[in-house]
């Protein structure tokens, strides 16, 4: 170069000579070196959308900014291209249905209706679409699968007087090497206020259990295709079980699964009111289950749920003759139901620290007699409450209860039309028995309701009442309460107050896999500030509850384990030693023991769940219902973004969100941005990675002492007897 020419004219000129002469191999190399921006293609938009949680409107803005501040003329993609990335989605059906409440149906006059909005797809086609998916995809051979099982799973959420009810389906495909793949999708979307079997049953109830029925009934057709450009994939087919297919194709037997809270599983049964006092997977009254049961029992049987049905129709049966059904199961026999040990897990670990805590107020905190009397109020309150509430589902649902009362209303409304209007004869001998019944019928309605509500404001009261003292004992730094609430908050465990809203899921699975240190740490404080009980009763105490605590975080486990292998073996060991976690946990060691109400939850998890994973090829870990929870908090997010647009549009921009996220090439760029930002992110203290380290030991520890009990009751011969372990596993 000449000495008087500037650096940045030699660089324009080499930067000439390359581009007129190497161009291509320039431009490669300088997008290597990552010298200039590359475009992102539409997988790599579609991960940032997802990743960022915005629309395509807010991406379009970011963009606008970046060439103007850049000086780049091109980011990405057309939003055209990534459009038509999400536009292959199912066919969304839409419509309306206008519920009045059993509240508004007692109004004479003008009752207010609810307009319910609603969406859904075709159940088989989505899950079909999803299997074809994940097998071109993750370029797996039919042959080599062992099963395709499909999941549906429905939620119920409200906020600020506003509610959704989602119905989520997932994909499920496990090869015979043990290697497991999984897709979540939307199926359908109600927007109430709160569900009921009523209004799923208007709305979506229908087309979902005759997808999940098709699927049950049918089975799924590999073919091998080539596309237009000579690249070859697989073709998925759903057809009835009774076709006939070619022998050289790969025919695999889909299975149907159900999940959900026990409410909503209460509703597809025909037994919705019912899940306090029958248990959902038997005919079993509350009362029946507290004594410990002789085996783990068979699973729902839908022709029984129909045959009792009939019966309740035919005899007129009322009450405990009911057995728990109140109408025909929507439910199609085929579509196995799981168990919902999420549910199950929040309920028995918020019933075990409420026994904690109770027993801290009762013996060891000093509490006033005034504290103690409200305290005791609340559970007496509870139970007569749920009683009453019993009582009056069951007088509805009465044919000389409820039920006459409903006739008789509405003949007493016919004949009052017909006389205005037809001039009939004379009647009013007749419409004037009819009210007298009803105005005796009515009483007994009333009063039901008045012994409810008197029994839920007293509740309300007592709970204000305790707000109030507690928020007394709180402010004492040297009381029990305010040190437990301390040791929780140092592993991030936080209820708003000492008795208020439960743990919620996480906190509940903290309590558990800490227990072991955390109610040392407990423990060692009680005794320290304890001026009632003796320091042997606070031990005994604090162990009862760690060991129901770390029983139960052991009988958790095991339900979410995923199979080390598919080996018969392997899998008749895993549901035996299961089965004898959940008997020493029940009535072996604590939980009976202990004084527990057997609730059913307890019950279903006692005498239904080893049945379940006997019976479901390759376990239930992946049908656990914390997916559908975790997608209705998604789709949450979603709606956020399109808030402003019509219900009918959020369904079809939720719907292309869901594909665009679906590819495999979009989920590989959303994992380079999640590593990318691991790479980045501050790596955490070696006291905190120490501290998890000792948790982790702590918790093998503690299941190593709770294994050798184990070991201990498979030694005896009170356990062995009881066990039944010739349970089919389901085909492997």
């Amino acid at each position: 170069s000449l000495p008087n020419t500037k650096a940045e004219d030699i660089v324009h000129q080499i930067v000439e000579y390359l581009l007129s002469n190497h161009k291509e191999e320039f431009i490669a190399a300088i997008k290597d070196e990552k010298l200039v921006p590359r475009k992102m293609d539409e997988y790599e938009v579609a991960a940032t959308l997802g990743h960022a949680k915005i629309g395509l409107t807010q991406w379009e803005r970011i963009v606008q900014a970046l060439k103007c501040f850049m000086d780049i003329e091109t980011v990405c993609v057309s939003a055209h291209t990534l459009r038509a990335l999400g536009s292959d989605h199912g066919e969304i059906t839409t419509g309306s249905y206008e519920y009045i409440s059993p509240k508004e149906k007692k109004k004479s006059k003008d009752p207010v209706k609810e307009v319910i909005r609603f969406w859904h797809k075709n159940v088989a086609k989505e899950y079909v679409t999803f299997v074809e998916s994940i097998i071109n995809g993750e370029k797996i051979d039919p042959s080599n699968i062992a099963h395709v099982q499909h999941c549906a799973g429905g939620d119920h959420a409200r906020k600020d007087n506003r509610g959704k009810h989602r119905f989520v389906g997932k994909a499920i495909i496990r090869l015979k090497d043990g290697k497991e793949f999984s897709e979540v999708y939307s199926l359908a979307d109600v927007a109430c206020r709160k569900d009921s079997a009523e209004v799923l049953s208007n709305t979506i109830l229908k087309p979902m259990v005759e997808g999940m029925d098709e699927i049950a009934q049918g089975k799924l057709v590999f073919k091998r295709m080539v596309d237009t450009n000579g690249k070859m994939y697989w073709k998925v087919e759903l057809v009835p079980e009774s076709d006939n297919v070619d022998s050289f194709l790969t025919v695999i037997k889909p299975g149907s699964f159900l999940t959900g809270d026990l409410e909503f599983l209460a509703m597809v049964l025909g037994r919705e009111g019912y899940a306090g006092w029958w248990c959902m997977f038997c005919m079993d009254y509350k009362p029946e289950w507290q004594e410990k049961p002789e085996d783990i029992m068979q699973g729902i049987d839908i022709d029984e749920l129909i045959k009792q049905h009939e019966a309740n129709v035919t005899s007129k049966n009322t009450g405990k003759d009911m057995k728990g059904v109140k109408e025909k199961p929507y439910l199609k026999k085929g579509t196995i139901v799981i168990f919902p040990c999420l549910h199950g897990m929040l309920g028995v670990g918020n019933a075990i620290m409420d026994y904690f805590f109770d027993e801290i107020d009762r013996f060891i905190e000093p509490i006033s007699i005034a504290e103690l009397a409200t305290r005791e109020s609340i559970p007496n309150n509870t139970v007569l409450l749920q009683e009453e509430e019993h009582s009056l589902m069951l007088w509805l649902n009465a044919e000389n209860g409820g039920k006459e009362l409903d006739r008789l209303t509405k003949e007493v409304e016919w004949l009052s039309h017909n006389n205005n209007n037809n001039n009939a004869p004379n009647s009013d001998n007749n419409i004037r028995d009819m009210k007298s019944r009803i105005g005796a019928l009515t009483q007994v309605h009333d009063k039901m309701s008045s012994n409810i509500a008197k029994l839920k404001e007293e509740i309300s009261n007592a709970k204000k009442k305790l707000t109030a003292f507690r928020k007394a004992r709180k402010v004492t730094n040297s009381s029990i309460y305010n040190g437990v609430e301390q040791i929780l908050k140092g592993h991030k465990i936080i209820r708003a107050s000492y008795h208020g809203g439960d743990f919620n899921g996480v906190n509940i699975i903290t309590i558990m896999q800490e227990s072991d240190g955390i109610m040392a740490e407990i423990q060692e404080l009680m005794i320290e500030r304890n001026k009632n009980a003796t320091e042997e009763e606070i031990r005994k105490l604090c162990d009862e509850v760690k060991m129901a605590l770390v029983l139960w975080d052991d009988v958790f486990s095991k339900a979410n384990t995923k199979y080390e292998s598919t080996t018969a073996d392997w899998v008749k060991t895993h549901y035996d030693e299961m089965e004898k976690s959940i008997k020493l946990t029940m009535h072996q060691h604590q939980m009976r023991s202990m004084g527990f109400s057997i609730t059913p939850k307890m019950h279903g998890l006692e005498c239904h769940l080893v049945h379940l994973m006997r019976t479901v090829p390759g376990g239930i870990h992946q049908m656990i219902e914390h997916w559908v929870e975790q997608y209705h908090q998604q789709a949450t997010g979603m709606e956020r973004m399109w808030g402003g647009h019509p219900y009918t549009d959020q369904a079809e921009f939720r719907a292309r969100r869901e594909k665009m996220l679906g590819t495999k090439e979009t989920k590989i760029a959303l994992a380079r941005i999640i590593d990318s930002k691991r790479k980045v992110k501050r790596k955490r203290e070696d006291a905190t990675v120490e501290e998890k380290n000792r948790i982790k030991e702590g918790r093998k520890a503690v299941k190593q002492r709770m294994q050798e009990r184990m070991d201990s009751a498979r030694d005896s011969e009170a356990v062995e007897d009881s066990m039944d372990t010739d349970g089919d596993i389901g085909a492997l």
